[in-house]
């Protein structure tokens, strides 16, 4: 794979495998190819100086594959990050921002807020649909985050939308071995401009979307031998994924918004006992 064709420009960074190189789905005896399977490629985010799913040198000199990027099926990760996009759209209110303000104080507040909710549980002998309000504590991080458990150790990360910007932080802290990360930064965080954000968004869609298109187009004219393949519903997932897409992408422009009074009151709770103050 020549990483030259990276652009490194771009929020999101992505370049489809080869068609010839992409290993049919099903089984040997019965191989099959599909829309899904056509999405297989590389993908990392740029996120000023630093990267996600970009894979540290010192773990790839161990696994020997010589994959410099997260390597699945781009789909996967276009599923999971539009099934956040309502909720990434909504703002938070100035009270919440302090625990966001950079990777560390966003930490802090995760182990704080697990911490205290493991102590309700303890101390009233709490179930989990007895705690369901108190999780509103935590509930709106959960909400914004997009997680890779398809891949192994992968990044965890989120978005929160505040005033015209978005910070991103994300933790991507596996190791392979002591002291050996897998990935090249292991957390972080990183904002920029809310309509940049979506600007870049819109960009790797009517990129992707189209690079599939004509994917698309290639493996209907190929002759595919034994491996099964349905022509016509590649053209219909094509148009169908597509357009979900594009209905999804507006949730993070809707501006609704959300009562925030719990969350707050639950902090500021959390906050007024001593051991949990920064």
């Amino acid at each position: 794979m020549a990483f030259s064709a990276f652009s490194d420009l771009r929020l999101i960074n992505y370049k489809l495998t080869d068609i010839k190189d992409i290993i049919p789905l099903g089984t040997v005896k019965h191989p099959i190819m599909n829309w899904f399977a056509l999405t297989d490629g590389y993908l990392y985010l740029k996120l000023g100086t630093k990267s996600v799913y970009e894979y540290a040198s010192d773990a790839n000199a161990i696994l020997c594959d010589g994959v410099k990027y997260n390597s699945y099926y781009l789909i996967r990760f276009i599923e999971d990050f539009t099934e956040i996009f309502q909720t990434v759209g909504q703002p938070l209110p100035s009270q919440i921002l302090p625990e966001i303000k950079n990777f560390h104080a966003f930490q802090r507040f995760q182990n704080q807020s697990i911490a205290y909710l493991e102590e309700l549980r303890a101390k009233y002998k709490l179930n989990d649909h007895d705690l369901d309000e108190q999780q509103q504590l935590i509930s709106w991080i959960y909400s914004r985050g997009l997680p890779a458990d398809h891949l192994v150790g992968g990044p965890n990360i989120w978005f929160f939308r505040y005033c015209d910007q978005i910070k991103i932080i994300w933790r991507a802290n596996y190791q392979i071995r002591p002291n050996i990360f897998l990935w090249l930064f292991p957390n972080g965080d990183y904002t920029l401009n809310y309509n940049f954000f979506l600007r870049e968004i819109e960009i790797f869609a009517k990129s992707f979307f189209s690079d599939m298109a004509k994917r698309v187009e290639l493996a209907v004219s190929i002759d595919w031998g034994n491996v099964a393949i349905d022509k016509n519903s590649l053209v219909a997932e094509q148009l169908f994924r597509k357009d979900r897409f594009y209905q999804d992408l507006n949730m993070l422009s809707s501006n609704s918004t959300t009562d925030w009074s719990e969350t707050i009151s639950l902090i500021n709770k959390m906050k007024n006992q001593s051991r949990f103050k920064n």
